[in-house]
């Protein structure tokens, strides 16, 4: 029986509010791409402020997210494809200047289209004008 594709993000979004961010992340970008090889993973950098004052907020998302991309691929992934994170510390309780670096060393990397983070204000706030004119990535915010 064929299910229409709102059929099918509600009952994601309903079975996975834990990943709610990921997987809307996904599904707008799958829906305006062409289909891709099966075998391939959404990868997803994760900007997390993981050392410094803000490192509780971090470890916390970082969990949050573990649990959101472990639930995900264990009901069969996004169209077919598995999720992963990849993180990047962000130290950014302070100032944004290592939430910047984490941005660009995850965007040289062509397979990663999706970002959560920053976390703290120092990162988003270093990071706006710099996502603002990247339109190859989706950017939102664990908080």
């Amino acid at each position: 029986m064929s299910q229409s594709l709102l059929q099918i993000a509600h009952k994601c979004i309903l079975g996975a509010m834990r990943a709610l961010p990921i997987l809307c992340l996904l599904l707008l970008y799958a829906l305006g791409r062409p289909a891709c090889a099966a075998a391939q993973e959404w990868k997803v950098g994760l900007l997390l402020c993981l050392t410094g004052a803000c490192a509780a907020d971090g470890d916390a998302a970082l969990r949050g997210a573990e649990l959101a991309v472990k639930d995900l691929n264990q009901s069969g992934g996004v169209l077919g494809r598995k999720a992963a994170g990849v993180v990047e510390d962000t130290d950014e309780a302070t100032s944004g200047a290592k939430a910047v670096t984490a941005y660009r060393k995850l965007r040289l990397s062509n397979e990663i289209q999706f970002l959560i983070g920053p976390t703290w204000t120092p990162g988003g706030l270093a990071l706006a004008p710099i996502i603002s004119r990247d339109r190859q990535v989706v950017v939102t915010s664990p908080s």
